[in-house]
């Protein structure tokens, strides 16, 4: 995804967690990607990420990404 772009849309923290949510975009062009063939269509999709922080160190971290999301997009029959 060659213009691949990334948006924070919020993110709070407190002592020992940062959590965000993030807006991400591209266009699927040139390699595979998790086996599908290279469609030349847009996707948007989101994500929400946690870090756990101990002693200034990320010492966990949890994602959890809307990969239907993407995938239905770039599979979707025009």
């Amino acid at each position: 995804m060659p213009d691949y772009h990334m948006n924070i849309d919020m993110i709070v923290s407190d002592e020992n967690q940062v959590a965000a949510r993030f807006t991400q975009s591209g266009t699927h062009t040139g390699a595979d990607l998790m086996g599908m063939k290279a469609s030349g269509k847009k996707a948007t999709w989101t994500e929400i990420g946690v870090l756990r922080i101990e002693n200034g160190k990320i010492v966990e971290s949890w994602y959890e990404v809307d990969m239907l999301a993407m995938i239905n997009q770039l599979t979707a029959q025009n």
